[in-house]
């Protein structure tokens, strides 16, 4: 048998015993906050290359096909 309740605590059971463990939500919190901030650095990141690529190529066109010939190396 199997079952899993989340409440106050946790509880998880597999048979007939219980094993009762604490929920910690700090540091579910920290976790979440340390992904979303990586998150944002690398987005800055993709839109900062974005902007300097269009900057070097001076047309979109041109940096499609920049983009493109990075790719296959044509």
């Amino acid at each position: 048998m199997y079952e899993m309740e989340i409440t106050e605590g946790r509880t998880d059971s597999y048979s007939e015993a219980a094993i009762r463990t604490p929920y910690e939500l700090g540091e579910s919190r920290l976790g979440f906050g340390i992904i979303m901030t990586t998150a944002a650095l690398i987005g800055v990141w993709g839109i900062t290359c974005l902007v300097n690529g269009l900057s070097q190529a001076g047309t979109l066109q041109e940096l499609g096909n920049h983009i493109l010939m990075a790719l296959t190396g044509i």
